[in-house]
C-alpha cells in the first residue's frame, strides 16, 4: 500500500508541476501542449502496470488483494476535477489479474460500490472489463 500511496502522490505532484510551468492559453484551440499532453500520464501507466505486474508475482492473500484493488478503484473520486482522474480510471485495466483473485464476496461488494460510485453509462472501455470480471468471480459464490 506504501508503493501505491507514493505512485499516486508522486503522479499528482508531477502533474501539478507540469500545470505550473505551463504558459498561460497554451494548449487552447490546439495550440501548444495542453493537460492532457504532459508525459506524467503516460509514465504513470507504465508505473503502475509495472507495480501490479510485481505485486501479482508476490500472490498477496485475498484480503490484501481486495483492498489493493479498493484503493486503486477509488482512488480517482477525489480527483474528478482533476486532468489526472482520467488516466487514475484507464489503469484498472490492469487490475484485472489482481481481481481474479478476490473471495467471490469481496469481488460481489467491490463491484456493487464501483456501481454506485462511477455510473455504467459512461464507464471506460478498463471500467467495463473490470465489471465484467468481478461479475464472473462474484459468480462464484455458493
Amino acid at each position: 500500500m506504501t508503493e501505491l500511496d507514493r505512485l499516486y502522490a508522486d503522479y499528482e505532484e508531477q502533474f501539478r508541476q507540469m500545470e505550473r510551468r505551463r504558459r498561460p492559453g497554451e494548449g487552447m484551440f490546439g495550440l501548444g501542449r495542453g493537460p492532457g499532453d504532459h508525459p506524467c500520464h503516460g509514465q504513470f501507466a507504465q508505473d503502475m502496470e509495472e507495480l501490479l505486474q510485481r505485486y501479482a508475482v508476490q500472490s498477496p492473500s485475498p484480503e490484501e488483494t481486495a483492498q489493493a484493488l479498493d484503493y486503486i478503484c477509488f482512488a480517482p473520486l477525489s480527483r474528478r476535477d482533476n486532468a489526472v482522474y482520467w488516466m487514475m480510471v484507464a489503469v484498472h485495466a490492469y487490475t484485472l489479474p489482481l481481481a481474479e483473485r478476490l473471495d467471490p464476496e469481496d469481488a460481489a461488494g467491490l463491484l456493487r460500490r464501483y456501481q454506485t460510485a462511477f455510473p455504467k453509462s459512461g464507464w471506460l472501455p478498463a471500467q467495463i472489463e473490470l465489471g465484467r470480471t468481478l461479475k464472473k468471480r462474484a459468480a462464484t459464490m455458493r
